[in-house]
């Protein structure tokens, strides 16, 4: 039953809001009084094409609502109401706004619609009649409905959408669950092969120190090559001595220790070769503190070598 219908800026209509009772509602009014834009309105709200001339004022927005009950209703039950009402909601409110630029804006109970929804239900709540107007009864979409309420059948309609919604709420349940279960196993299934990887690892704290240390190697390598490339430079320069150059190699050296344990013999064999040389020069220093350069020295070994 439609309960009321306000309409705002359309036609020749500012702002009206009308209110209909359960029982036979009459417009009367003289020739051009204004009856049918209330029924061109009714129809716009439930999906007729609105158009901008039927605006009132053409910069400002028009806007169709009606209200109904159903309560009493057999069509409460039908699906196309579903998505709009809940358990006990029996009311249906449809809102629909046309705005200059021609763009619509339709909500049922609060729901965003389109147009084709919107005539949709507007077939289904109501039927208009004319001199030649009687598509309901034409309609084979409505003979259902027409045996349904000849049959006396309302209560049982009422009962059976009842159920049909839980019915649908369980549905939705169980392939909620269903889905869940399905993650479930997904994940299980997944953390299994994860720890038969893990399993079949032979951990050993020798492997671990390989890892960690390819880890590094491969984390730092762009550094360990710069630091492996001033030690080359520095070992092959020939602008500085042989003992400054290898005393400037330890700082770069220690950094590639830092990162690469691997490279500690490289450090062993620099300080060796360092010893090496100190070694060398002391004994180059001694071997040149031997050599006399006296001519009577030297006439003295001349003289026992003739002997």
């Amino acid at each position: 039953m439609l309960l009321s219908l306000r309409i705002q800026n359309f036609a020749l209509i500012d702002d009206i809001t009308l209110e209909f009772d359960s029982r036979l509602n009459i417009l009367t009014g003289e020739t051009g009084a204004g009856k049918s834009i209330v029924i061109d309105a009714l129809r716009s709200a439930l999906g007729r094409k609105i158009s901008a001339s039927q605006l009132r004022e053409p910069s400002l927005p028009c806007k169709i609502e009606a209200q109904f009950d159903l309560a009493k209703s057999e069509i409460k039950t039908s699906d196309i109401f579903q998505d709009y009402l809940q358990d006990n909601d029996e009311t249906l409110i449809i809102s629909r706004t046309y705005s200059p630029d021609g763009k619509n804006t339709i909500r049922v109970n609060g729901s965003a619609v389109t147009i084709s929804q919107l005539k949709d239900i507007g077939r289904t709540l109501m039927d208009f009649h004319g001199a030649h107007d009687h598509q309901m009864l034409l309609s084979e979409d409505s003979h259902i409905a027409m045996l349904d309420r000849l049959a006396n059948v309302e209560n049982l309609l009422k009962e059976y959408g009842g159920t049909y919604r839980h019915y649908r709420a369980l549905k939705t349940q169980i392939h909620d669950l269903q889905e869940l279960s399905l993650s479930r196993e997904r994940e299980t299934d997944l953390l299994s092969h994860q720890i038969q990887e893990l399993e079949n690892i032979k951990l050993s704290r020798e492997a671990y120190e390989d890892a960690k240390s390819n880890r590094a190697k491969v984390q730092n390598a762009e550094k360990l090559f710069e630091y492996v490339r001033q030690i080359s430079e520095t070992l092959e320069g020939g602008q500085l001595s042989f003992a400054e150059n290898i005393r400037r190699t330890f700082p770069p050296m220690r950094k590639l220790n830092d990162i690469d344990e691997q490279t500690v013999k490289l450090n062993e064999w620099l300080t060796q070769l360092q010893g090496a040389h100190t070694s060398l020069l002391e004994e180059l220093a001694s071997y040149a503190n031997s050599l006399s350069f006296d001519p009577k020295d030297a006439q003295d070994v001349y003289s026992k070598y003739d002997a």
